[in-house]
């Protein structure tokens, strides 16, 4: 296996010959392999807490997050066409990978954050809670649902972000008579941090575990 070192020069060299597609692909390698080491030192001295953090959020990913893994829209996915190199359209079905949106991949950890009780680093598949809130169970879970929203968001290719969000809004429009409100209230709030798909998943949280709405949102 090439070092770090080796793998740089590697890029440098194929970036001077305009082997710019092979470059990307060693680059992404060393992305790789440094994201499996991290997730690998998190796994080896995750702390009780974080072990029960972990699952946790394997135990509501089954629960509650289904329909952001997309796997139960597959068939409702439209078929497109293409032309394939000058020959004969073929249909093609949209490929989805679960793999892709798993969150077994991503780390748990409990640690002081400044002004806020959780935390989702999209880049580094990394969600952290404040300490404080494991104190007091529910705010934990509702706290530990907020930032998985966050998760999803990020593994979700945007064109799939916009499905997921119009199949929430058909499932939550008959049980919200004012869902158009809060969502017209949401977005031209002055100090917005969160997105529609986010504010429909986090309703549809609320109604599932009979929170009143804007818990999870605002957890």
């Amino acid at each position: 296996m090439l070092s770090a070192d080796d793998r740089k020069e590697e890029i440098i060299s194929l970036i001077r010959e305009g082997k710019y597609l092979d470059a990307i692909d060693q680059l992404l390698t060393i992305v790789s392999l440094e994201d499996d080491k991290t997730y690998r030192e998190w796994w080896n001295y995750r702390t009780r807490g974080e072990i029960n953090l972990a699952a946790k959020a394997y135990q509501y990913d089954e629960e509650y997050f289904q329909d952001m893994l997309l796997s139960g829209y597959t068939k409702e996915l439209p078929e497109c066409r293409t032309n394939l190199d000058g020959g004969p359209e073929a249909e093609v079905e949209p490929e989805i990978a679960d793999a892709d949106f798993a969150i077994d991949s991503w780390i748990f950890k409990l640690d002081r954050l400044d002004n806020c009780s959780g935390m989702c680093s999209g880049s580094t598949r990394t969600i952290t809670i404040e300490p404080g809130r494991a104190a007091d169970e529910d705010a934990l879970n509702v706290t530990l649902l907020h930032e998985m929203i966050h998760a999803y968001e990020y593994m979700l290719p945007e064109i799939f972000r916009q499905y997921v969000a119009v199949s929430l809004f058909q499932k939550l429009e008959p049980l919200i008579p004012n869902l158009m409100d809060l969502i017209n209230a949401d977005i031209q709030s002055e100090v917005r941090e969160h997105s529609v798909l986010f504010m429909l998943k986090a309703l549809d949280l609320d109604l599932r575990l009979n929170k009143p709405p804007g818990t999870v949102h605002s957890a």
